[in-house]
């Protein structure tokens, strides 16, 4: 069995409070603790499947994920109709575990000047309900309508035109099974800060681009103001680099997984 991210089970008290829930992801637990192989996307969800599930950590493997190569530097070829000057992008959702809302206050904590120079672009699926709600959540801190662009869901095509145009991407999640936003953007060529939680502080392995999600303030903004071009430099990740980790993250050898030594009882 694949394990993505065992986020309900990390957090039962925001995702398995209602019982008929928490009974479906019980027989899913069952479940993975009986298969004979479980191959995990990142090291972090398989620590926590080590953790939290009766699985001899030996039937535990890590196989890694990476971003398709459709993702790289290149001219934006249109630009997004919200999108009128430079701007920080950032992937989300609507859930708690996404931190949007960290977003919007570290933005309405910059002076005014610079947010007229700039804007934030959120790209979420958004319901008519959730976007009102957002929109109500940015003006009572006190942004623009126009200083925060919900872009709603985008194709594959306008994304990769959001990554290659942004002077910064900003990923505040709570908590990820591996990360593929950050794996993409820095794909893309674009300065990645991000939070220092669960699976993400390993893609990047860069300190200086990591900020706690559940600070007041992210580092992209010391002292009020956006990171200077000299600081952001130091935040890139070479398309040769991520290219070599997605490979080196995602090639196991067959042999390695499934050879005399992992087969169940049952076999």
């Amino acid at each position: 069995a694949t394990v993505y991210a065992l986020i309900p089970d990390v957090h039962p008290e925001r995702y398995l409070a209602d019982p008929a829930t928490r009974a479906t992801f019980e027989r899913r637990r069952r479940s993975l603790e009986a298969a004979d192989l479980l191959l995990c996307i990142s090291e972090h969800t398989r620590s926590d499947v080590v953790r939290l599930f009766d699985v001899d950590p030996d039937r535990v493997h890590v196989i890694g994920a990476g971003a398709s190569p459709f993702f790289s530097p290149g001219p934006v070829r249109r630009r997004h109709s919200g999108v009128t000057r430079p701007y920080v992008l950032s992937v989300a959702g609507d859930e708690w575990r996404k931190n949007t809302g960290l977003l919007f206050r570290s933005w309405a904590a910059l002076p005014a000047a610079t947010r007229r120079a700039h804007q934030l672009v959120v790209v979420c699926s958004l319901t008519d309900v959730a976007r009102r709600r957002w929109r109500e959540e940015i003006a009572g801190a006190g942004l623009g309508p126009d200083e925060i662009v919900l872009t709603g869901r985008v194709d594959d095509d306008a994304l990769l035109d959001l990554y290659r145009g942004a002077s910064l991407f900003v990923f505040p999640s709570r908590y990820e099974g591996f990360g593929l936003p950050v794996v993409e953007a820095a794909r893309c060529g674009v300065p990645v800060l991000l939070s220092a939680t669960s699976s993400l502080p390993a893609l990047l392995e860069e300190p200086a681009a990591e900020f706690d999600p559940a600070s007041g303030a992210m580092r992209a903004w010391v002292n009020g103001e956006l990171y200077s071009e000299a600081d952001l430099s130091e935040l890139y990740w070479s398309i040769e680099e991520m290219t070599a980790y997605a490979a080196e993250a995602s090639v196991v050898a067959p042999g390695d997984l499934f050879g005399s030594g992992t087969c169940g009882s049952g076999c």
